[in-house]
């Protein structure tokens, strides 16, 4: 047993170091572990789990085709040429002067998305909690080269410094979430008391950790409504956004030139909760755990893919309530909402480049090398925001496929099965609509 022990103690760290070379991935071993497994939940999770660009279900050549100064290079390309498939055409300029609303959007995904719709001039509004930082970010995507370089080319039409905007809001205080949606209401308002048409709503902001109360630990942090925190900042305040920015987004005038399209920022961890319940649909339910129940954050997640698919469902009801009151029953295609929720991936982050290892022992230099080693093997922020960018901005491909309702993951790939949020299926259409219901009743008196 010792003489066994001395072997597994020189080989596995050789293991582990060779895991962590571009080997793998080249070979296709963690594909091939991927697809083995054959669980939902890792779908897309790294991209070392896709073999490469082909398999990806939107790539950034299609969303930046055509704007000047962007050169991905692709690697179907023949010759040296740049290679422009029809769908790169189709996507060509398709954003100029439509109107996003991003929540959380001074960092991460946020930031991410919101700098994406600034370089196609698409007039963004970024809503974060922090206005300092918001203003920073929003500045820092004015200056940016492809921005200004898109400002130029639209002759001054789409002018940086008004088409990307910031706001404040809290998305766990309801009151915060009301003023804001007036404010926002008030500054779109094209004369009538009406907004103008919202194209793209993109439900991001959020909070992953749980911190327990002040007085006592392990007690759980209320909202200053009386609701667990995570869960009020990543879903009830959402839901308050959007009953009152509904006006905004369902407008179907003949200023809405394309369908309205809400992404949620969701996670693979919605997989994980452990209540035999899912999601809390009261209030006793959701306040009865403590700061330290690991499924907080993963039932708010699939609290937000349950809520997509409720909403698609409300609206598909009442559009086919008006078609068969109506003689007329052609439906504006425009007038259809694409709601979707979506994973990111594992995306690398700073959180280790603040550890200081060289204060640490020798020993952690090591953990230095594994650990930017693994964020090596992590998808960027720019390419985590992708399939969110995917499903708020490829209307024409949302329409082709009727994508409503759905859960994604990089790149852009359809999740069917997940566990807790199946399609066609009575107990989770049951749980939806008691989520919606619950969440209306917490929303109530800021509705």
């Amino acid at each position: 047993m010792p003489s066994l022990l001395k072997i597994l103690a020189h080989v596995l760290p050789v293991l582990f170091a060779f895991l962590l070379t571009p080997f793998p991935t080249r070979w296709g071993l963690y594909q091939w572990a991927s697809e083995s497994y054959d669980h939902p939940a890792y779908v897309g999770l790294l991209p070392c789990t896709i073999a490469s660009k082909k398999g990806w279900g939107f790539t950034f050549e299609e969303f930046y085709e055509g704007v000047a100064g962007v050169d991905y290079d692709d690697e179907n390309a023949a010759d040296g040429e740049a290679a422009e498939t029809e769908s790169a055409k189709n996507y060509r300029n398709r954003l100029w002067g439509q109107t996003a609303l991003v929540t959380g959007a001074n960092s991460g995904m946020g930031y991410e998305i919101s700098l994406a719709l600034a370089r196609l001039g698409v007039s963004v509004t970024m809503a974060c909690r922090n206005p300092a930082r918001c203003k920073a970010a929003a500045e820092t995507i004015r200056q940016d080269e492809l921005v200004l370089k898109r400002g130029e080319k639209d002759r001054g039409l789409v002018d940086p410094s008004s088409s990307v905007l910031t706001m404040t809001v809290d998305t766990s205080s309801l009151k915060s979430v009301r003023q804001f949606c007036n404010d926002f209401k008030a500054r779109t308002d094209d004369g009538d008391g009406v907004p103008m048409p919202l194209d793209m709503l993109f439900l991001n902001a959020g909070i992953g950790m749980a911190s327990p109360a002040d007085d006592e630990e392990g007690s759980l942090m209320l909202s200053e409504d009386g609701i667990e925190t995570m869960f009020a900042t990543n879903v009830v305040g959402h839901h308050l956004m959007y009953k009152l920015l509904e006006p905004a987004i369902r407008r179907s005038d003949s200023l809405r030139k394309v369908p309205p399209r809400i992404v949620l920022t969701s996670s693979a961890l919605s997989f994980l909760t452990k209540h035999p319940y899912k999601v809390p649909t009261d209030l006793k339910t959701l306040n009865s755990v403590t700061a330290l129940d690991q499924s907080l954050y993963p039932q708010s997640k699939l609290a937000q893919i349950l809520w997509a698919k409720e909403l698609t469902a409300k609206l598909d009801a009442e559009n086919d309530s008006s078609s068969s009151s109506s003689k007329d029953n052609n439906t504006d295609p425009n007038s259809i909402v694409y709601v979707n929720a979506a994973h990111p991936g594992l995306v690398a982050t700073n959180i280790f480049d603040n550890v200081e290892y060289e204060k640490l022992p020798y020993v952690y230099k090591i953990m230095q090398f594994a650990t930017k080693s693994i964020k090596s093997f992590m998808w960027t922020s720019e390419e985590g925001a992708l399939t969110l960018i995917y499903l708020g901005t490829a209307s024409k491909q949302l329409q082709k496929d009727n994508i409503r309702g759905q859960y994604f993951h990089p790149q852009s790939k359809l999740v069917k099965n997940h566990r807790f949020a199946l399609d066609n299926d009575e107990e989770t259409k049951v749980l939806q609509e008691k989520l919606w219901k619950f969440l209306d009743e917490l929303v109530a008196d800021f509705v």
